[in-house]
């Protein structure tokens, strides 16, 4: 049976990885609109269904989906993966963290107190922030499509910083990534060449989640953001990059062919009969011939 999605960083195209990223935005919208919350967004949840040109991202493992409460506070489990968990849950996570310790190196005692059942805050705006991860993730682990990954080592990498089981040391290099300014040079450094067209991206979202702190990120603001941009990248700019390239291999080869005639004392002249022919046996149409590859022939002088 063939599968009916991939997984996210096995996108063929930048413009079909950050369709799937603004799909997973709006799937999650329409759950909040629903009373729902995710409640798990990381890159193993996220998914993209459908051919590159016009797939659609896919969000899964609705399992620790959770009914929106009025205060918003919910039973802590099943609240995702450490390296892509939100700041603000971080925090609490790390408290119950180190209450739990403190009980641990006490449980002897006939005066610990059990601690209450755990509860946490979380809204929309933690899931949409575990979304910015996922893409930073991909953007550095990865250098290319079809989950290419990123040979090169990437030093004082930002991935290893949020994959640390010390919720509190997490949570403050989170913190730290969004607070310093130096941090947005960092991230950049970090992205691998290949998606350098979603350095503006990445910068404006930093900023978004930045203001966070004071004031909630909005579905619209993220989802109007990853629009913006979308509509900026080719629909298939490998091809056209692939296009590109050939044309100017082309181009190249025909200025040395040329050369190489000029100075033998040969004729580059072609006659029409003959460059009809050539362009019918390999499929070239006329637009495609004044683009592409130009067809030489050489002929001496003294045999006309």
């Amino acid at each position: 049976m063939k599968p009916c999605a991939r997984p996210l960083h096995v996108f063929q195209m930048l413009k079909e990885f950050v369709r799937a990223i603004r799909d997973i935005a709006i799937i999650q919208r329409m759950a909040v609109e629903h009373g729902i919350l995710h409640h798990d967004c990381s890159l193993y949840n996220v998914m993209i269904m459908g051919n590159p040109n016009d797939s659609n991202g896919l969000l899964i493992d609705w399992e620790f989906a959770i009914y929106i409460t009025s205060n918003d506070e919910y039973s802590i489990g099943g609240m995702g993966t450490i390296p892509f968990i939100s700041c603000a849950l971080l925090a609490q996570m790390a408290e119950l963290q180190t209450k739990a310790r403190q009980q641990e190196a006490h449980k002897s005692s006939s005066k610990t107190l059990a601690l209450p059942p755990s509860r946490i805050s979380q809204s929309f705006g933690d899931d949409l922030e575990s979304l910015f991860y996922v893409f930073a993730y991909v953007c550095i682990k990865y250098s290319g499509p079809n989950g290419r990954e990123h040979q090169e080592s990437v030093p004082d990498s930002l991935l290893d910083s949020w994959l640390t089981l010390d919720l509190d040391v997490c949570k403050l290099r989170k913190v730290y990534f969004f607070a310093v300014s130096t941090e947005e040079a960092r991230l950049e450094k970090q992205f691998h060449p290949y998606f350098a067209k979603l350095d503006p991206l990445v910068k404006e979202w930093r900023v978004i989640l930045r203001d966070n702190m004071e004031t909630q990120v909005t579905f619209d603001n993220v989802i109007g953001l990853l629009e913006h941009h979308l509509a900026t990248l080719q629909d298939d700019e490998e091809h056209s990059s692939t296009n590109k390239n050939l044309r100017k291999s082309a181009e190249e080869l025909t200025h040395h062919m040329t050369k190489q005639a000029a100075e033998a004392g040969w004729s580059t002249s072609i006659s029409s009969p003959k460059l009809a022919k050539w362009k019918k046996e390999a499929g070239v149409s006329g637009s495609d011939s004044d683009t592409s590859v130009t067809h030489v022939t050489v002929e001496s002088e003294g045999s006309n």
